[in-house]
């Protein structure tokens, strides 16, 4: 192209490289750089639809973000909503500051000295404070606070020369500490680059002079780091790399990343120019030939945890691959091998037998077969077990034995309970080998000499002893996956002969006992939900505990409680735990070790525990000493407002007697109202608030000779030396602990019911363990209730939290200690609040159900239980959704399906359909209040259905409102599924009658309230037939359930909510239901004053029992012709007789009548004459109806029993 004649040239596009769309995983940290990244590259970007908005939004988000829009359909109208809603969680400034914050004070200590990790520190907090000022935050005048912070997390040199700094003001400013630490950062990595061309140039210099350079040249110490140890050295004359053995250098080698034959880092073996082995010639380094290994172990805890972790070799399978040759001793590929050892067992006379153990750390009890179990003769105790193993396969144990094995050097012994079984596994190893191949270090003591040939397993030693067998000593074996691991029985050597090989031949599994406690858990908690608990007696236990408590029940100088643990007799058969709670100790450091902010919260905890005096140190320990050494674990709660980290103690944990403590400990009786009642109340009033108490546990302290039974192990830095302590408090995860701390709580109540009768009710009756949850009718009594219950159990040590109002003008007047953490939190802060298991939105007063973000695994049996059960509904909210849930699992059980085995298609479709409507359950709110404000009436009305799949009840709650119009609002719900085996429509029917009943009778106790009227309805006529006729007319079934049911009336089937329970439906449809949530429309205008309860009259009622009719007259002949009621009754007798010969075609042969005869006789003249005498009497009293005010009998109080008119007044007042 040309203009005015010159020529210019078209201008290029330049090619830019693809920006990277910024990612968000949901920290909060994140959120502004993520926030303006995407503003600027996505969100104002006019070119694109707001579809492919949400599909960029989508693309960047991860986790926790991510799941918080996944719900969302990409639609064009919805991607603002989307947008919006990220944007009001995260684009909070008081979190957002206290994160930047948090990650100022929890970034970690520098404990080396260059420049890549105070650089990185230098960045971290320079990003942190730049954050915090953008955020608004004056860090101009926190200099004083940040220098003297980040003063404490530089290493001992950095803040030396920090100290030598000289600033040009009297006090540094952050100015001068940014100014220090970039100085410092650049000078340290000058340093690092001028060390590295020194050590490179003296390498060239000295390969030009010698040709060739061994492995111990020496090179000037000034510009040297040991890799291995960090001193000023080189790492082949470090004497810790020295001490270590053979395969523990190479270890170290691998894991530094460093050269074998000249260990030096930044290339390989086969690129190294240097020199090779001295010994054999072979390209390694000296220090790593094999022949001169030093088999000495690591001589302390730093060196054992700088060592690899290896695999534990003894698992619950051993596999073999087909052999490559006939060579019966050729090594195989693909052969694993499990921890094997020779041990010695005593029998009954004493004597010791060799055998060969096989050591499994997944087994769950020990096993011995019967042939071993012969052999020692020793007594069998005769049990009932399941063994399970692989593939869900059981077997059934019915015996099981209590031995002793012994090391075959004699020095390690310890006793066994065995459960005897046929056989445990195949010969291991499948296949005999030769072992000259392996590369086992020489003066190594093997647990199993002959471990290479195949044998029969005599005994199986499980996970409680197999982690109190392992010493320090772990080696790996050259050229395979096997790795050598020291035990008080010898070395033993587990895993694979060769990586990568296949294995699929055979496999021999090992039988685990099935417990499943997880399960159970699972089962227990969503079963139990649906039960209504009857009154138990209490058990002698119970009472020992109770006579325990109050006998043992002191308080401290500060008036804290100090209690007694209700130990049982055996505790004098509690064995040793320390090893084993010492190795457990040992693990979890390692697991902390990989997690900071875990770690930085577990001693956070532990500190704290310390501090407040709820642990002590055990300075010394004597010998002899019977204690009880409890392992520890973390427990994260993300839902949490206060502690999201607690330290868990696991007090079940098997001693090597196979006693736990919490085996030897009493559980004790339940002091607390059930959870339904506690719940229904809270329904019931205007105004009302919730807490729960600080540490509850840990304000109650234990007799200091029983703090032995409560020891564990702790340090905070793995270079500190491992200390014992003894927990001072009641520890929770003990068996007595949820009883001791109830107790105490009632004894503070008992203590004040005189001074403060209300506040003391109200502990009584309002706790569930530490939740409060109480209510008030005025605005002034629920002020003194929350200020006397505060104080008398302040008094007592028990300091309440958390507490929430539905009215935020009388939360702000409330009395709460100063200073405890989230003591009121403010009503728009945090609106859904997690109490006793259901979500109360505080600020508008309403019920929430909570169903977590469920993963998309493969639906098993497991998998579908663990998702039902996070359905916690205590009140049956939701028990139509809940009924769909139990048809599914009672499905499972009846086609008989496995844990972990794949559905059929017909449930896979089921539970498909259901789970995609879980998530629906969020979005039902629930109104907290049932009653109307100012009642003038309230009324109960229940109603109950069944299906041929489930039945149910629903009660619902009317009440009068000022205005004179009545309001009914769901109370709760209870569901059965019906039994597999069939059972007939009107049985069901009636046995939803019966739970309805049971139902109401609990409400009318928990609630405390005056109803005007209870009235029951039913759409079954059979059953309200039944229900209203004499339960002796009825066969066995209908009898034992209609007696003490009264007050029903008849309903139509549409206008019934308990169908819905009955027959189950979808959360949608159920959130759209006003017959569910208010009960039918008629029930606001019934008039129950004027119910009609006419008797069903029905032609044909199943159940009736089939009763020969005697014919009576008005004048029976036989009582006018005889005048002796003797004669009269032997004449009657020999009727009967004969009618029953007749009926039965066989006569009788005895001549004499018998004294049942006489008897039966008796009975049945006794019957005519009361009907012929009190006709009208007899009639009422079969209908259950009250006799006539003119009757003679009236006076007498007469009851039917056994068809005979019986009086029955002195009766009732005995």
């Amino acid at each position: 192209m040309r203009q005015n004649g010159t020529a210019i040239e078209p201008q290029r596009a330049v090619q830019w490289p693809a920006l990277k769309l910024p990612q968000f995983n949901g920290h909060y940290d994140g959120w502004l750089e993520f926030k303006d990244g995407f503003n600027a590259l996505v969100h104002d970007n006019i070119t694109l639809t707001k579809v492919q908005k949400f599909y960029y939004l989508k693309s960047c988000l991860r986790d926790e973000a991510l799941n918080l829009i996944e719900t969302i359909q990409v639609t064009e109208a919805n991607y603002d909503t989307a947008w919006q809603l990220l944007y009001d969680r995260y684009e909070n400034k008081a979190l957002l500051i206290h994160n930047h914050i948090r990650a100022l004070f929890d970034y970690p200590t520098i404990d080396t000295k260059n420049h890549g990790s105070l650089r990185a520190f230098y960045d971290a907090i320079t990003k942190n404070i730049r954050a915090l000022k953008i955020l608004g935050e004056p860090t101009a005048s926190w200099d004083r606070i940040l220098i003297y912070l980040l003063s404490q997390k530089m290493d001992k040199t950095t803040r030396r020369e920090w100290e030598l700094y000289d600033s040009k003001e009297d006090l540094p400013t952050m100015s001068d500490m940014n100014k220090f630490l970039k100085q410092r950062c650049d000078l340290l990595e000058k340093l690092e680059i001028t060390n590295k061309s020194t050590s490179r140039s003296y390498e060239k210099r000295d390969n030009r002079a010698k040709g060739k350079l061994n492995a111990f040249t020496a090179i000037d110490k000034g510009g040297m780091c040991c890799y291995y140890c960090k001193d000023g050295h080189a790492i082949y004359q470090c004497d810790k790399f020295k001490n270590l053995t053979g395969d523990q250098r190479s270890m170290q080698v691998r894991k530094l990343s460093l050269c074998y034959n000249c260990l030096r880092p930044s290339h390989r073996v086969s690129e190294c120019s240097h020199s090779g082995c001295k010994n054999c010639g072979k390209k390694h380094n000296t220090l790593l030939h094999s022949d001169k290994d030093n088999e000495e172990r690591p001589k302390n805890k730093e060196e054992r945890s700088n060592a690899q972790p290896v695999p534990q070799g003894s698992t619950s399978t051993t596999a073999m691959h087909t052999m490559e040759k006939d060579n019966e001793y050729e090594v195989e590929k693909g052969l694993i091998l499990s921890s094997t050892a020779m041990v010695k067992v005593k029998d009954s006379r004493g004597n010791l037998l060799q055998c060969r153990a096989l050591l499994d750390s997944g087994a769950q009890s020990n096993f011995i077969t019967e042939k071993l179990c012969n052999r020692l003769n020793l007594k069998c105790n005769k049990i009932n077990k399941c063994v399970v193993g692989i593939g869900i396969s059981s077997s059934k144990i019915q015996y099981q034995i209590n031995t002793e094995i012994t090391s075959c050097d004699g020095k390690y012994t310890t006793t066994l309970d065995c459960l005897v079984i046929p056989s445990i596994t195949d010969n291991l190893p499948v296949k005999s080998f030769s072992k000259q191949r392996l590369n086992i270090p020489e003066g190594v003591t093997l647990a199993d000499p002959q471990f290479n040939k195949s044998s029969s397993i005599d005994i199986l030693s499980g996970s409680s002893v197999f982690w109190g067998l392992l010493c320090e000593g772990n080696l790996k074996i050259k050229d395979s996956m096997l790795s050598m691991r020291e035990t008080y029985l010898g070395w033993v050597i587990a895993g694979g002969l060769h990586a990568g090989d296949s294995i699929d031949q055979s496999i021999n599994c090992l039988s685990t006992e099935h417990r499943l406690q997880d399960i159970e858990q699972y089962l227990t908690r969503f079963w139990e939900m649906e039960e209504l608990t009857k009154m138990k007696p209490v058990s002698q236990d119970e009472l020992f505990c109770e006579k325990h408590f109050k006998e043992n029940l002191q308080r401290t100088e500060n008036d804290h409680f100090e209690v007694s643990i209700p130990f049982k007799p055996n505790i004098a058969d509690l064995g040793e735990t320390r090893e084993m709670a010492l190795q457990r100790f040992m693990k979890q450091e390692d697991r902390l070790l990989k997690n900071d902010s875990m770690r930085s919260a577990y001693i956070e905890f532990m500190a704290e525990y310390e501090k407040m005096g709820h642990m002590t140190e055990v300075c010394a320990i004597e010998e002899g000493d019977k204690a009880y050494y409890l392992p520890h674990h973390a427990v994260v709660r993300e839902d949490s407002r206060t502690t999201r980290l607690r330290v868990v103690f696991d007090a079940s944990m098997k001693s090597d007697t196979g006693l736990s403590l919490n085996d030897v400990q009493y559980v004790g009786p339940s002091r607390q109202d059930e959870l339904l009642g506690i719940i229904l109340r809270f329904r019931k009033h205007e105004y009302v608030m919730t807490a729960d108490i600080s540490k509850m546990y840990r304000m109650i302290y234990v007799k200091p000779e029983q703090r032995r039974f409560q020891r564990i192990f702790w340090r905070s830095d793995p270079k500190q030396e491992i200390k014992c302590y003894e927990l001072n408090t009641v520890t929770y995860g003990t068996a007595s602990a949820s009883f001791l701390a109830v107790r105490c709580l009632v004894q503070v109540a008992l203590d004040n019911v005189e001074a403060y009768p209300d506040a003391s009710r109200s502990i009584l009756n309002s706790f569930y363990m530490d939740d409060y949850l109480e209510g008030a009718s005025s605005e002034q009594e629920l002020l003194r209730l929350q200020a006397d219950v505060t104080k008398i159990l302040s008094e007592a040590g028990f300091q309440l939290r958390k507490w929430l109002c539905n009215k935020e003008n009388l939360s702000e007047k409330f009395q709460c200690v100063k200073g405890l953490e989230a003591s009121i939190l403010s009503i728009g802060e945090n609106e859904l609040n997690k109490t006793l298991g259901i979500l109360w939105n505080s600020r508008k007063d309403t019920i929430q159900i909570l169903v977590s973000k469920m993963i998309n695994n493969k639906p098993t049996k497991r998998t579908i239980l663990a998702i039902i059960s996070q359905i916690f509904d205590p009140l049956g909210l939701i028990g139509p959704v809940i009924v769909i849930a139990k048809l599914i699992m009672q499905k499972l059980w009846q086609e008989k399906v496995g844990w972990d085995k794949e559905l059929p298609s017909t449930l896979i479709s089921m539970w498909t359909s259901f789970k995609k409507e879980l998530s629906e359950l969020n979005d039902f709110t629930i109104p907290r209040r049932v009653i109307t404000s100012n009642a003038s009436r309230i009324e109960l009305h229940g109603f109950s259905d069944a299906s041929e799949k489930a039945y149910g009840c629903c009660l619902y709650l009317r009440s009068k409102g000022t205005s004179g119009e009545y309001e009914s609002k769901l109370l709760c719900s209870k569901s059965r599924v019906a039994p597999l085996k069939r059972v007939t429509l009107p049985r069901l029917e009636l046995c939803a009658a019966l739970l309805l009943a049971r139902l109401a009778n609990k409400v009318v106790d928990y609630m405390q309230v005056k109803f005007q009227k209870i009235c029951y309805w039913s759409d079954s006529q059979i059953t309200l037939a039944w229900i209203k006729g004499c339960s002796s007319r009825w066969k066995t079934f209908v009898a034992n359930r209609t007696s003490g049911i009264d007050n029903w009336l008849h309903i139509a089937s549409a206008d019934n909510p308990a169908d819905l329970i009955s027959r189950g439906c979808s959360a949608e449809v159920l959130q759209k239901s006003s017959l569910w949530w208010t009960g039918p429309e008629w029930l606001k205008t019934l008039d129950t004053d004027n119910l009609s309860t006419e008797s069903i009259r029905l032609d044909i009622l199943p159940e009736e029992k089939s009763i020969a009719n005697i014919l009576t007259l008005d004048n029976f002949e036989l009582f006018e012709r005889f005048s002796s009621l003797p004669r009269l009754t032997r004449v009657f007798a020999y009727c009967l007789r004969f009618i029953a010969s007749t009926r039965k075609r066989k006569v009788s042969n005895l001549e004499f009548l018998t004294a049942e005869e006489v008897d039966n006789s008796l009975k049945k003249l006794t019957h005519l004459a009361q009907k012929q005498s009190y006709p009208e009497e007899y009639d009422s009293l079969c209908k259950n109806l009250p006799l006539s005010k003119r009757s003679s009998l009236l006076c007498l109080n007469p009851i039917l029993q056994d068809e005979i008119i019986r009086v029955g007044g002195r009766l009732q007042n005995s």
